[in-house]
């Protein structure tokens, strides 16, 4: 629509000065007018629906046009406090003349964008339903992810702790090798007991418990006496009781804490490194054995879990249940469908070597076959 037909349109309104206007270009809308003279609409000559629309305030979507410049200005006595001017809706391209830019009054932020031309589109937002709906996928999904995430993160624990312990144990294997020779002259005799099976004596879990003790970060040493482990029930793979009872009540085991939390416990097996436990030469010189919870006093005390236990020989510290480990096999000692109380003490081989505890969650694990339960 040109700017001619304009003029005509609205040649009897005085509250209005239209010099020369043009439509802009590629789908604008036509501003809205709002005029002074109200009572003056219906005297307007009906010359196009559009026309109408325009004096009423409509907003006519520019669908083609090929005029490609706007001439010239528009001057509106009406105020553009009008709330129609002050909408959410996309301001139009409305130019007024610059010496009566700085008299129109602002009413808000939106109506100077109005009179600069701006243009302010809607801001996108989600309906509450939809944030309910991705509120429980999340859920969802988290539900099925997190047991495993953090049953991943446990593990990888245990599997760090332990390899700290071996190597803490080894070190101190070495120092005291190079300080007081073989294993032979430390004199790691088991107890000796009386006809009734009472302890009289445990002088080579002492012996060994001293030497260690030496090279190794210890907090506490509580000898063969109590204080330094916890008392109550330590608990076997499948979830029996161990027979063997409480480490914190056995006077036959010499036991210190760690400034890491770690408790150890040293029991001796025998003197000169006789007892074969195994068909690898280390596993056929064995001289004594430790025991070790990684997470001190804290649940599940449990063999496998964060209980395991470590044999001395004369050629290093051996985990329990290696390939070669006959007394205490991974295959039967570290199932939890195994009927007897040894289930978890041939677990920390596999832990060390394989790091992994899948053996909680699956039966079928072996050295020659499968590895992980997945």
């Amino acid at each position: 629509m040109s700017g001619q037909r304009f003029k005509h349109v609205f040649e009897d309104f005085k509250s209005i000065n239209i010099n020369v206007f043009s439509c802009a270009t590629k789908r604008k809308c036509h501003p809205e007018l709002t005029f002074s003279l109200a009572e003056n609409i219906n005297n307007i000559p009906p010359t196009s629906c559009t026309a109408k629309r325009h004096v009423k305030g409509d907003l006519v979507p520019q669908k083609e046009s090929k005029t490609r410049e706007v001439a010239g200005n528009v001057q509106f006595s009406a105020s553009l406090n009008n709330p129609r001017h002050v909408s959410g809706s996309c301001h139009r391209n409305i130019i007024p003349s610059p010496e009566n830019i700085k008299s129109i009054p602002f009413a808000s932020r939106t109506a100077q964008r109005h009179v600069r031309g701006g243009c302010a589109p809607r801001k996108a937002a989600f309906t509450l339903a939809e944030v309910l709906i991705t509120l429980g996928i999340i859920g969802v999904v988290a539900a099925m992810t997190l047991p495993t995430l953090i049953q991943n993160y446990q593990d990888k624990a245990t599997v760090s702790r332990l390899k700290k312990v071996y190597s803490e144990l080894s070190q101190a294997y070495m120092m005291v090798y190079k300080d007081n020779g073989e294993p032979t002259n430390w004199d790691m005799s088991l107890v000796e007991k009386d006809d009734d099976g009472n302890i009289i004596g445990a002088e080579g879990s002492k012996n060994m418990g001293d030497l260690f003790s030496k090279y190794l970060k210890v907090t506490k040493n509580c000898g063969l006496n109590e204080g330094c482990w916890y008392k109550g029930n330590v608990y076997s793979l499948n979830g029996k009781i161990y027979d063997s009872g409480s480490v914190e009540d056995r006077s036959d085991l010499y036991k210190i804490a760690l400034a890491d939390g770690t408790l150890i416990a040293f029991g001796g097996l025998s003197s000169d490194c006789s007892v074969i436990r195994g068909n690898s030469k280390q596993l056929s010189n064995v001289c004594s054995w430790v025991i070790v919870d990684i997470n001190g006093a804290n649940r599940p005390n449990t063999y496998g879990i964060d209980l395991f236990e470590f044999l001395v020989s004369k050629y290093g510290i051996v985990p329990y249940g290696t390939p070669d480990d006959i007394y205490f096999p991974f295959e039967t000692a570290c199932r939890r469908n195994s009927t007897g109380v040894t289930a978890g003490n041939g677990c920390t081989a596999w832990v060390l070597y394989k790091e992994n505890l899948d053996y909680t969650r699956c039966n079928d694990l072996s050295w020659n076959g499968k590895h992980k339960c997945k």
